[in-house]
């Protein structure tokens, strides 16, 4: 079914309450996914879902009346179904109540190699992918009901902490606040024991006679992997073009001054367009439209680019005639929001996130360098950094020479040392996402350097993470590097030109 807009939902609430038949099963039909993902993820098993599904729209039909568009409907019906499901008794996880404590034990000590091929001839890849998931609704039950909500809504339904705190009656700080410290105890468990992805011993592929045996998957009956994909992103859920990318851009490109004395080094080119203009083409291939850029050295350059950008990419008429009047017949300019930010010329770069704090507001956004390209996953970025209860997770990537290193635990960086002397370890490559928490660490003087005291008080601290990248990552640090970059693109072998 095409999403429902806003608008046209609340002229379908105001068509049933007046008893329009059509309009209410209409109204049904629209939210019955979302409520059945939140009750599978809230209770643990189909059947419970599906009867508290019933019980939910049957009590968003009965108060339909009171909802007075104060609030999008979505999250109005979130509200019905999260103190539905707070407070549901009905379901096999309340009778036998699951612990983190209780679930690694039986991983750590269940006899999995006692126990003949059950699999009845399904692909064991196939039973693997269905246990993996089953292993994510399980380990929700190990977390009290309020946790287990806090949780899906933000790391699931990825649901704005604004709206998140409203449904569940709390500030936007405290929903944060209970967020962060949920991912960190999720993602504690699976650093110890989950083989996928920590460093402990369980390996999906290695349980699946034993999950078999345990009844928590059956062959015959691939619930998980077997289920139409439900889409959960209603009105009120976060999108990608709703979080915000930082660059930094106000460096002086010392090292690069061929062509930094005429420009800012973001603004020198690949191919037809400024690196700055690659790297923003990237981030919105994956949607990700909203743009803070930190200026400063030559910034003047940067704001006259995007001040005549739509017109260089657009046809145009100029009617001297009539007025000087211009006509915009067609427009090839991108979907971007760009804010351009004076940071100051001599700002580091912990100084320049400082000073954009009131651009960004206080929801997680994504921060990169402005001299950089890269192939990395951004979804795949965004996804470990929920889990993880990070407060800032930044790319890893192992290139030769000139650059700091990482010290890892896992996927934990215990200790931050840049432009150290090589020794093959894991480099910062940015492509970040941050927390606003991080601003705790900053300040918007210009002597604060990101990756000096801020990024080493975090990684002492547990709070750095890495998401490591093996693929393509360059920076544009040199002639040379501009160079070859440029070779890259002209041949049409540039991994980063996704779009």
């Amino acid at each position: 079914m095409k999403k429902k807009t806003n608008e046209e939902l609340q002229a379908l609430v105001n068509k049933a309450t007046a008893g329009d038949k059509k309009a209410l099963e209409t109204l049904v039909a629209s939210v019955q996914d979302i409520v059945f993902n939140l009750s599978l993820r809230m209770l643990g098993t189909f059947a419970d879902a599906e009867d508290a599904t019933q019980d939910i729209l049957l009590k968003m039909i009965t108060h339909l009346s009171s909802f007075r568009g104060d609030s999008s409907f979505t999250t109005w019906v979130f509200s019905i179904a999260a103190n539905h499901l707070k407070n549901y008794k009905k379901h096999m996880f309340a009778r036998y109540p699951l612990s983190f404590e209780y679930y690694g034990d039986d991983i750590e000590n269940g006899k999995i190699q006692d126990v003949p091929d059950l699999t009845q001839n399904v692909e064991k890849d196939v039973l693997a992918e269905e246990l993996k998931m089953s292993c994510t609704n399980v380990m929700l039950q190990c977390l009290d009901m309020e946790s287990r909500c806090i949780f899906i809504l933000g790391t699931m339904f990825k649901i704005d902490s604004r709206i998140a705190g409203d449904i569940l009656e709390m500030t936007p700080e405290a929903f944060r606040q209970r967020l962060s410290r949920i991912r960190r105890k999720m993602a504690d468990f699976l650093g110890q024991y989950c083989g996928e992805y920590g460093g402990g011993r369980c390996k999906c592929k290695d349980r699946v006679n034993y999950a078999i045996q345990s009844h928590r998957i059956n062959p015959l009956q691939l619930d998980y992997t077997a289920a139409t994909e439900i889409s959960i992103r209603g009105p009120c859920v976060w999108r990608a073009e709703a979080v915000k990318v930082l660059i930094l851009a106000g460096g002086l490109g010392t090292r690069i001054s061929e062509e930094s004395h005429l420009k800012p080094k973001p603004m020198i080119t690949i191919g037809d367009q400024p690196i700055l203009w690659h790297i923003m083409k990237y981030y919105s291939s994956f949607g990700f439209h909203d743009f803070v850029i930190c200026c400063g050295y030559k910034g003047h350059v940067i704001k006259e680019y995007f001040a005549d950008y739509y017109l260089y990419r657009s046809d145009v008429t100029f009617d001297f005639s009539a007025e000087n009047r211009m006509t915009v017949h067609q427009n090839v300019a991108e979907p971007w929001r760009v804010t351009l930010v004076d940071t100051g010329l001599n700002t580091q770069t912990g100084g320049r996130v400082g000073r954009v704090r009131t651009y960004i507001g206080d929801e997680p956004f994504m921060l990169t360098y402005g001299d950089g390209v890269s192939d990395v996953d951004l979804n795949a970025l965004l996804e470990q950094h929920r889990i993880s209860g990070k407060t800032v997770t930044l790319t890893g990537i192992q290139p030769g020479g000139r650059f700091g290193v990482l010290d890892l635990e896992g996927q934990t960086v215990t200790g931050f040392r840049e432009k150290a002397k090589e020794d093959g370890g894991w480099i910062n490559g940015g492509f970040m996402v941050m927390e606003p928490e991080v601003f705790g660490y900053l300040s918007a003087d210009e002597s604060c350097i990101l990756e000096r005291t801020p990024l080493e008080a975090l990684a002492r601290e547990g709070k750095l993470g890495i998401y490591k990248h093996n693929g393509f990552w360059q920076c544009m640090d040199t002639q040379r590097d501009k160079i070859w970059l440029e070779d890259r693109w002209n041949k049409g072998n540039a991994p980063w030109r996704v779009w």
